[in-house]
This record gives C-alpha cells, sequence and structure tokens, in this order.
C-alpha cells in the first residue's frame, strides 16, 4: 500500500496533476555526468548526449521547463567509458529518471512508518543501464541511439 501511495505520489509529482491538452509533463532538467578522457577518444561528447536526449524528450511529448513549478522530474545521464589496446570502446550508459520528494510530503505518505529520512529526497522512477562495445569510429552514435532507446524504455514504464 505504501508503495502505491509512493507511485501515484510520484506520478502526480512527474506529471504536475492532471494533465489537460494545452499542459504536458515535463522535467526540471536533463543532466550529463562529466565525461572522462576516454570518452573523448571513442567520440562520445557531454553536448551530444545530452541534446540526444532533450530531442528524444520532446518527441515523447515531455518539456524541458526548468522553472516549472508542476514537476521536480530530471533525468540523468552517467556515461562510463575505457578505450582497450586496440583502440576499441567499451562503454556503460546509465540513465535515470528521478522526482524530488520533499520533508512534508514525505511525512505524509509515511505517517505509519517507524523510519523516515530525515532531508529531502529523490525517488528513483526508472534505473537503465546499457553496455555498448565497438570501435571507436563507431562509438559516438552508438552511444546517442543507446541513450535515446534507453530514455524511451524508461518513459515506457511510467505512466504520464
Amino acid at each position: 500500500m505504501k508503495r502505491l501511495l509512493l507511485a501515484s505520489m510520484a506520478s502526480a509529482m512527474l506529471c504536475g496533476g492532471a494533465i489537460g491538452a494545452e499542459q504536458k509533463p515535463s522535467f526540471v532538467e536533463v543532466e550529463v555526468a562529466t565525461l572522462n578522457s576516454a570518452a573523448a577518444r571513442c567520440g562520445i561528447a557531454e553536448s551530444s548526449l545530452k541534446s540526444t536526449a532533450t530531442l528524444t524528450l520532446k518527441r515523447e511529448g515531455i518539456a524541458i521547463d526548468p522553472s516549472t513549478t508542476r514537476s521536480t522530474a530530471s533525468l540523468y545521464i552517467r556515461p562510463k567509458v575505457l578505450v582497450l589496446a586496440d583502440r576499441s570502446c567499451v562503454a556503460s550508459m546509465w540513465v535515470k529518471v528521478s522526482v524530488g520528494l520533499n520533508r512534508a510530503k514525505l511525512d505524509s505518505v509515511l505517517e505509519a512508518e517507524q523510519f523516515k529520512p530525515r532531508q529531502d529526497i529523490d525517488l528513483t522512477l526508472c534505473d537503465e543501464d546499457i553496455l555498448l562495445a565497438g570501435h571507436a569510429t563507431s562509438m559516438g552514435q552508438r552511444a546517442n541511439d543507446a541513450v535515446e532507446n534507453t530514455i524511451k524504455v524508461c518513459l515506457g514504464k511510467l505512466a504520464y
């Protein structure tokens, strides 16, 4: 029952309540973790991953609006990249969709619980990881494609 309440609350926060034809769901931000030097050697760029993520969300009907008060949802991408001796690359693309929950909302949802967080928390709505391997010349595009597909998988698990 508590999970259902948390899921309902998270869904309402993601969507900002009832959504009419003029109101689309929105994310506060798209964040890409800082890339290591191997990423550049494999053709993977932070700006490209962020652009791919933003375009994918827009195509799925989700706006990026840092000023929104209807949602605390955010998308986080953490790429990890290694270059092997033969100049092939291995990359992990981790995608997370989360919403922020403040203490007041948490207290009302977790009223009967004995253990509660002491501060605001992020509730993960979706958490997906994909592993890629290939030659450096094709890894940049493959990473962008993987991010796009992984975001779609995440969004497919959410009601909005």
